[in-house]
């Protein structure tokens, strides 16, 4: 594992863990409509950083313009 998978691996999971804080609170009290939206906003960040690092692991032009990052 290099380190840049390290660091996306660490930014996706930062973004999780702020999403599993603020998910709940929004649960508890609905009023709190930016805290769901901060959640979603974690949760679609951490997605992108997936699509990102397997696009950065694509092994030629036409994986990583399909978008399928490691090889199957």
């Amino acid at each position: 594992m290099n380190w840049i998978t390290l660091i996306w691996a660490m930014v996706a999971s930062a973004c999780l863990t702020l999403a599993a804080v603020h998910l709940p609170v929004w649960l508890r009290d609905r009023s709190a409509q930016p805290s769901a939206f901060f959640a979603m906003q974690c949760i679609s960040t951490a997605g992108l950083a997936f699509c990102e690092l397997r696009m950065m692991h694509a092994q030629s032009i036409d994986a990583y313009a399909c978008g399928c990052g490691w090889p199957t």
